[in-house]
């Protein structure tokens, strides 16, 4: 997705070698206003290869300003990387610690983390102190540093039992560092603040690694393969006493008209208990013939208990809700880059208003894929 105010930040970043990413529009327009020219927007979303690729010939470093009260909690960040390992990659509305460290090395630039004054966002610190903001950045730690500090706060390392989450938080970080000097160094410091052998951390880390590989494999095959919408029909076809459950977001998930219409046929009928035979909805030919389709294309499929069908119905409603709001969010992007080619502020204002809905939602959808993920909810075994 686009990054905002690039065209007008394009030359201050390669001057200054460097690119200060923050959320929102205001940001931008309020760090251009006070002379600092090389801040671009996420706007709200998830940082991309795209906007990746569009940083790399300009850049020797990266910083991004992120929201204290999402960044700096341990638990949020363990569970926004249980939640990549469980559910489709990308799917939250800050960057995930491993794809930082990820993005670190492709882009082959140093990487580093602005830690926001509590309740500030970069358009108020910029407006109250200018040279504050110019601290921050100065001071902006790199990426690893940030992610030691910030998932051993509070942890008592004396104790063995905040040891070892110390080390679950770490040591995945660590393994996902491509260079190995800089792997073995950061194994070194996390041996030297916990206090352990460095060989049975490092053992740790690639059973750790093993285990994942192993786990997630067929997972990412078997979600790569699917259509979502179809594949949450066919759940619904498998249990339609499960329609009421997705009914509040049916104008969201269903884009294609067939799907909707066999939505909206389960819903009018009778309450059934199992599996739906086609001749038992109202259904005109066509559609008969779409349902047929939807059921032979999962017939090989292992049989799902309806415990296994619900979670999946929960799933893949969270990633068509995340699909639908990124869809949204990119149309809002070119539009607010339309308005801003324009002079048209009033358009501006409008759609830099519905780009921030579009991110609270976005927000409140990681918030239940982080508690899922906690919760242990994992995909059925036929993903």
């Amino acid at each position: 997705s686009v990054l905002f105010g690039i065209d007008l930040a394009r030359e201050a970043i390669r001057r200054a070698e460097t690119a200060v990413l923050v959320e929102g529009y205001m940001d931008v327009l309020m760090a251009h206003q006070a002379g600092f020219r090389n801040v671009v927007a996420t706007m709200g979303t998830a940082l991309s290869r795209e906007q990746l690729a569009v940083l790399k010939p300009l850049v020797r470093r990266v910083v991004l300003a992120l929201d204290p009260d999402v960044a700096g909690d341990r638990a949020t960040l363990r569970g926004l990387e249980v939640a990549r390992e469980s559910l489709e990659t990308r799917v939250v509305p800050v960057p995930t610690a491993r794809g930082l460290i990820r993005y670190e090395t492709e882009l082959e630039a140093e990487l580093r983390i602005l830690s926001l004054p509590e309740g500030r966002d970069p358009d108020e610190v910029i407006r109250e102190d200018p040279t504050r903001w110019e601290q921050l950045v100065t001071d902006a730690m790199p990426v690893m540093d940030y992610y030691f500090k910030a998932l051993t706060a509070g942890l008592d390392l004396s104790k063995a039992k905040d040891k070892a989450a110390a080390a679950e938080a770490l040591l995945p970080l660590i393994a996902e560092v491509t260079n190995g000097i800089e792997r073995a160094h950061h194994l070194q410091r996390l041996a030297a603040m916990l206090r352990t052998d460095e060989r049975v951390l490092a053992q740790q880390m690639e059973r750790h690694g093993r285990e994942r590989r192993a786990r997630t494999a067929p997972l990412e095959a078997g979600v790569a393969e699917l259509d979502l919408e179809e594949y949450l029909v066919y759940l619904l076809l498998l249990y339609p006493d499960l329609v009421e459950s997705v009914a509040d977001w049916a104008h969201e998930l269903f884009m294609q008209t067939e799907n909707a219409a066999v939505f909206a046929a389960l819903r009018e009928g009778p309450v059934l208990a199992g599996p739906v035979r086609v001749d038992e909805l109202p259904l005109d030919d066509p559609l008969r013939g779409h349902v047929e389709s939807v059921l032979s294309a999962h017939a090989q499929r292992p049989p799902l208990s309806r415990e296994e069908a619900e979670e999946a119905l929960q799933t893949v409603v969270l990633r068509l809700r995340r699909q639908r709001l990124k869809e949204r969010d990119r149309e809002l992007q070119a539009m607010i880059q339309a308005a801003l080619e324009e002079g048209d502020s009033e358009a501006l204002r409008r759609y830099g208003s519905a780009v921030d809905d579009v991110a609270v939602r976005l927000r409140e959808l990681a918030a239940m894929e982080r508690a899922r993920a906690l919760a242990g909810k994992r995909a059925p075994r036929e993903w």
